[in-house]
C-alpha cells in the first residue's frame, strides 16, 4: 500500500470516528430527553408495587388510559388501576418510551361510563381496605359505592387503586 492509500484510509477512518462520536452524542441527548418524560405510567412489565397504605399490588404493567394511572393486568386476566400519586415503589419493571398518540381518559369520566352499565367496582384506599359494591354515585371527587344496603363514600384522593368488574 502507497503512501497515499495509507493517508486516504486514515483520513477516512478519522472522518468516520467524528462521525460516530456525533452520532453517539445526538443519541445520549435523545436518550435523556425520553428519559426526563419517562412517568410511572410509561414502566411495563412485572411489577410489585408497594402503596401508601402498605399494601403490595403484584401484577404485569401495561399501557393503559386512565390519566395518572398505572394499568395492572392480574394473574386472573382482571385489570387494577393504580392511582401513580399513591405509588411509593416498584419492584420490577422497566422505563419505557411511551407512544405519542396515546390518548387519556380521565378516571371520572371512567368511573361514569362504569355507573351508567351498573357496575361494580373494589377500590383500595389508603387506610389498606378494599371496598367494593356496585356504583351508586359518581361526583367530582369522590365515588359512592352501595354494597349489602349500605351507602360508603370514597375520596378520589384516598383511592390508591380500582378495579371495575
Amino acid at each position: 500500500m502507497d503512501t497515499t492509500d495509507r493517508l486516504w484510509l486514515e483520513a477516512q477512518a478519522s472522518a468516520q470516528t467524528g462521525i460516530d462520536a456525533d452520532t453517539r452524542e445526538e443519541a445520549y441527548e435523545v436518550f435523556v430527553a425520553e428519559a426526563a418524560r419517562c412517568r410511572l405510567v410509561d414502566r411495563r412489565g412485572s411489577v410489585s408495587l408497594r402503596m401508601r397504605s402498605g399494601t403490595v399490588i403484584r401484577g404485569r404493567q401495561a399501557e393503559g388510559d386512565v390519566e395518572g394511572h398505572l394499568h395492572l393486568e392480574m394473574d386472573d386476566a382482571t385489570v387494577v388501576q393504580v392511582c401513580a400519586e399513591q405509588v411509593v415503589v416498584i419492584g420490577g419493571g422497566a422505563a419505557c418510551l411511551r407512544r405519542e398518540d396515546a390518548s387519556w381518559r380521565t378516571l371520572t369520566s371512567c368511573l361514569r361510563d362504569a355507573w351508567s352499565d351498573t357496575c361494580t367496582i373494589r377500590v383500595l384506599a389508603t387506610d389498606g381496605v378494599w371496598r367494593h359494591g356496585e356504583i351508586d354515585f359518581v361526583g367530582a371527587d369522590h365515588v359512592t359505592l352501595r354494597a349489602d344496603g349500605t351507602l360508603v363514600t370514597v375520596a378520589f384522593q384516598a383511592a390508591e387503586a380500582w378495579q371495575l368488574g
